[in-house]
């Protein structure tokens, strides 16, 4: 299959029957250009509909035509598409892999399923899903996890004022779409890419796709870094098989509304934080637990965006106790007398706190009480300050640890 923004191609009939059948477009199918025979009889003329019998003939006839088949991008080709997408992301909210995005769309009033297949509109960002469907389906469902969690994530604190949930929704879609450029994807190459980088790519795609142009610009800015403009029409990838005027920024002069910019980059941090942490968790007994006890670590440390951090904390009341546990942690840790050296050991469940940088000349420093850690707390769950092995000096905060209120 090759796609450019106004044509899908086949240069196989079976591959072109799956995609008919898949899409439910059997009533609906035409050619741009005629079918002709070897002999340049035209078998099929362009522009009619082809009926199911049609194309069981040129099964039959396969090596005794030319098989060049050319279907406009239309309106009813692109409607199959947005009910076939908008099918395919129902099936995914199901799965266990998004049961934490589950639990916080479920209970929220809003008709997220409408949502999210209202949102699912441009012709050009339909195009580039369904392909990534069919070519890079483990990519298509890290996606979608992105897209569910981003649209969780602003559904719970925000009234829908500018359409933000459908823009949260979207541009957790495309976030990670220059991926589709780069090869097999892995959830493992995703290390070895730099996300400062795949941001600007994705976002430049994004503005190609028709999307509102808060969500290229939040991708662009999401890593927390400073880019270059993801408007710039510099060459950079390409998510069709040719080069059109379609593949240029289609919203570079959009007016952008700064507030809902930096929601969606927010938005973006958390999903793509809550997506890396619950691939850590996965043989966990209760991973939404120790989500949601570092969540509010991270949070009261300043590493998460708080607002939307907070609404989805409070969407897990079972888990109440571990969030207050943690959070207390976190602001005990925030008493250190030499900035941020205090650190809880071993977090989710501490003894008590360290020194990292070992400062012996510190009040607070127990002298002659040095540990030696020999399993490094690295865990990708908690951002900021982590342990190497090493020996650290021991903190008179660890004394307030029990004063903590432990379930």
């Amino acid at each position: 299959m090759k796609l450019t923004p106004d044509m899908v191609m086949f240069d196989d009939v079976y591959v072109l029957r799956d995609f008919v059948r898949e899409l439910n477009f059997s009533d609906q199918l035409q050619f741009a250009r005629a079918i002709e025979d070897n002999n340049g009889k035209i078998l099929v003329e362009k522009g009619i509909l082809v009926k199911k019998a049609t194309l069981d003939t040129l099964e039959s006839m396969v090596g005794l035509y030319k098989a060049d088949f050319q279907i406009p991008v239309n309106a009813e080709l692109l409607l199959a598409m947005q009910s076939f997408l908008g099918r395919e992301i129902g099936r995914h909210v199901v799965r266990s892999a998004n049961a934490f995005s589950r639990h916080i769309l479920e209970r929220s009033t809003t008709p997220y399923k409408a949502l999210i297949r209202a949102a699912l509109k441009p012709g050009p960002l339909l195009l580039a899903l369904y392909r990534a469907r069919a070519q890079t389906p483990a990519l298509f469902e890290h996606l979608v996890s992105l897209a569910l969690l981003s649209l969780a994530i602003v559904i719970q604190t925000d009234s829908g004022a500018g359409q933000i949930r459908s823009k949260a929704f979207l541009a957790g879609l495309v976030c990670d779409l220059a991926y589709m450029t780069r090869g097999p994807w892995t959830y493992a190459s995703r290390q070895s890419v730099d996300p400062g980088q795949l941001a600007r790519d994705s976002a430049r795609l994004a503005a190609g796709l028709g999307l509102p142009a808060e969500v290229s610009t939040a991708i662009a800015e999401y890593p927390g870094r400073l880019q270059k403009p993801a408007n710039e029409q510099s060459s950079g990838p390409n998510l069709f098989d040719e080069s059109t005027d379609a593949s240029a920024p289609h919203n570079a002069d959009a007016a952008i509304d700064p507030e809902v910019q930096t929601k969606l980059s927010d938005a973006l941090v958390l999903a793509h934080y809550i997506l890396d942490a619950s691939e850590q968790l996965r043989q966990k007994m209760d991973p939404a637990a120790d989500l949601i006890g570092a969540l509010s670590y991270n949070t009261v440390r300043g590493l998460l965006p708080e607002t939307l951090a907070t609404g989805i904390i409070n969407c897990f009341s079972e888990y109440e106790y571990i969030a207050t546990n943690m959070r207390q942690i976190g602001l005990l840790e925030q008493k250190c007398l030499r900035g941020d050296q205090a650190l809880a050991y071993a977090r989710p469940n501490p003894s008590q706190i360290l020194c990292i940088g070992n400062h012996y000349d510190c009040p607070n420093c127990i002298q002659g009480w040095e540990m030696n850690v020999i399993a490094p707390d690295s865990s990708a769950i908690w951002l900021g300050q982590t342990l190497r092995k090493g020996t650290y000096a021991k903190c008179r905060l660890e004394e307030e640890l029990a004063l903590l209120s432990w379930a």
